[in-house]
């Protein structure tokens, strides 16, 4: 929709930038024919019938302090009301939030190159787990000690003792020695220095 500016001899520009320059008395008011304004609002309003409904609450504010002023400076001793003293009061407040309100939408606009900022929509975060009440660091410990209790426990496995025996090697050397001093040899002729069943068995393996 396209912005309502006025057009006449001495201004032509938005409302506001007209109410802005008439409050900082860079332009006097007496210049400016209010019903030409008004007239060329309602033809804006013709011409753009979807207007927002808080725009035209907007020029109806505006175009009324105009009147203010410019009756006021027709009448210097005319006597302002409590009401009309606070809507002198409002003007200037709104003026000043629109002022502030150019001075960052130009940095912007340097910065971003464009003149409105959308903000980002918000995503909702969904909660995917929510813990219980009862998951306390107490209970996850007795928690543990319940499973290691169902834990089987360890056979105990039988200990083998390994005693030391005569080695193959050393019972072959021993029969060599004794078949070089006697030809005719018997197996029982052969003196044992261990009588353990282990030491017959390799020492039979060592005659053979």
């Amino acid at each position: 929709m396209k912005q309502f500016v006025i057009k006449t001899e001495e201004f032509e520009g938005p409302l506001d930038l007209l109410l802005q320059l008439i409050e900082k008395r860079k332009m006097p008011i007496n210049k400016i024919s209010l019903a030409q304004v008004t007239d060329d609002y309602i033809n804006h309003i013709n011409n753009n019938p979807d207007i927002d409904k808080k725009e035209m609450a907007n020029f109806i504010i505006i175009a009324a302090t105009l009147m203010l002023i410019k009756s006021i400076s027709i009448l210097p001793g005319l006597q302002q009301s409590e009401e009309e003293d606070s809507d002198m009061a409002d003007l200037e407040r709104r003026l000043k939030i629109y002022n502030q309100f150019q001075i960052f939408s130009n940095k912007l606009k340097k910065i971003f190159g464009y003149q409105i900022i959308r903000p980002a929509e918000e995503r909702l975060k969904q909660p995917i787990f929510l813990p219980s009440d009862e998951i306390t660091i107490e209970n996850i410990n007795k928690a543990l000690r319940e499973v290691i209790k169902q834990f089987p426990t360890p056979e105990k496995r039988p200990q083998v003792s390994v005693k030391k025996t005569i080695s193959l090697e050393k019972a072959i050397n021993n029969l060599e020695e004794k078949i070089k001093k006697a030809l005719r040899l018997r197996f029982n002729d052969i003196k044992l220095s261990q009588n353990q069943k282990i030491d017959i068995i390799v020492n039979f393996l060592g005659l053979l």
